[in-house]
């Protein structure tokens, strides 16, 4: 049986149970476990030296109820203001890591656009983009605007009109004022006027049942498409030439409808992953052999 200055933990234990100084008792049970130094009270209360000559001294109130008094400080300065059980040791701090910044691609700047295509009002909540050909071997939209205005309609009925090099710059894409207002097209009658009210009219300058259009005005189509379709949400398959609306051969038999959406989507694709993996590789978490690289004027 371990003693403590004759006193067995029996006997120890006994004297916590049978009287009421709480603080004495357990003074005399940590040192009767940790099996050093020594424990007496005197006139001013228990006092117990813990871990040897070399331990710091504690000394209890005088009034075991613990309600007058305070316990001291140890000369290694550490606090003992609050019982010995209401003491938690203390853990390390740990650092979380830094979160990775997050970036999002521009919807505006991802695909080449012009002065223009980027309206300064509220844009429309557009769903279609409809093509058509003007079906005259020459044109411009202020001709077109010209002819509509003639036959009683308030101004070019178009949102977009594409040059073929007779009659304005072959592949130059002009602008019409109903786009700059964000108003609705005049361009493919329905019963519903669907068509008008949520399509973006697009037409190419040309007779698309004799010959196909330029070069440079396919490309300029592609271009203008994928930039819309991206910039507005519209999918793919809403896409669509005059003759999908209603009964009619525009934008002529020359002008394939499938071919321009696939064109479109590439742009879309190939100018997406050109903004997406840059932005993969600066939040990507460093490795702890390499430093986080960075692109000048990134």
């Amino acid at each position: 049986m371990l003693e403590v200055k004759g006193m067995t933990v029996r006997r120890i234990i006994q004297s916590v149970l049978v009287t009421r100084t709480s603080h004495l008792g357990i003074l005399m049970l940590m040192a009767a476990m940790l099996g050093v130094g020594c424990v007496h009270v005197d006139d001013t209360g228990p006092k117990s030296r813990v871990g040897g000559s070399s331990g710091a001294m504690l000394s209890a109130p005088r009034d075991h109820g613990g309600n007058n008094g305070a316990w001291s400080q140890s000369p290694s300065g550490t606090s003992m203001g609050r019982h010995p059980s209401e003491i938690k040791p203390s853990l390390p701090s740990v650092t979380p890591p830094a979160a990775a910044p997050i970036t999002t691609a521009p919807a505006v700047g991802l695909l080449p656009s012009q002065p223009g295509w980027v309206p300064a009002v509220r844009p429309r909540a557009w769903k279609w983009i409809v093509v058509h050909h003007s079906a005259t071997d020459f044109g411009s939209a202020q001709k077109f605007d010209r002819d509509h205005r003639a036959q009683g309609w308030d101004e070019l009925g178009y949102h977009f009109v594409i040059d073929n090099g007779k009659g304005g710059p072959d592949g130059r894409v002009e602008i019409g004022p109903r786009w700059s207002k964000q108003k609705h097209g005049a361009h493919a009658k329905t019963a519903d006027d669907r068509y008008n009210n949520f399509g973006i009219g697009i037409c190419l300058v040309g007779n698309f049942d004799n010959g196909p259009p330029t070069p440079k005005q396919m490309q300029a189509l592609a271009e203008l498409i994928a930039f819309l379709q991206f910039q507005y949400g519209i999918p793919p398959g809403n896409v669509i030439g005059h003759r999908d609306t209603k009964p009619t051969a525009c934008p002529g038999r020359y002008l394939n409808i499938a071919a321009v959406r696939e064109q479109a989507s590439q742009r879309i694709a190939r100018a997406t992953q050109a903004t997406i993996a840059p932005t993969r590789r600066t939040t990507d978490a460093p490795s702890r052999s390499s430093p986080i690289r960075t692109a000048s004027g990134s």
